[in-house]
């Protein structure tokens, strides 16, 4: 995450962060942290799914979905 921390002001776009609170190889503070770091982005909507690991596209594709079906 520290190698990207410059590259964060250069996306302008709107970003859809999905993390799980219980992902245990990325922890969800990183979620947060970009969330910060995207000063420049047209939006930022952080989704934390309660409970969910780092499986969530297999385990909660209904959520991804629904999120992704609200992009606009």
């Amino acid at each position: 995450m520290y190698a990207l921390q410059d590259k964060f002001p250069l996306v302008k776009c709107k970003v859809f962060i999905v993390h799980g609170t219980e992902d245990p190889l990325v922890p969800v503070g990183n979620a947060m942290y970009a969330q910060k770091k995207l000063v420049n982005a047209a939006s930022v909507k952080l989704t934390l799914i309660q409970g969910a690991n780092h499986f969530i596209p297999w385990k909660n594709h209904d959520t991804i979905k629904q999120v992704l079906m609200n992009l606009y």
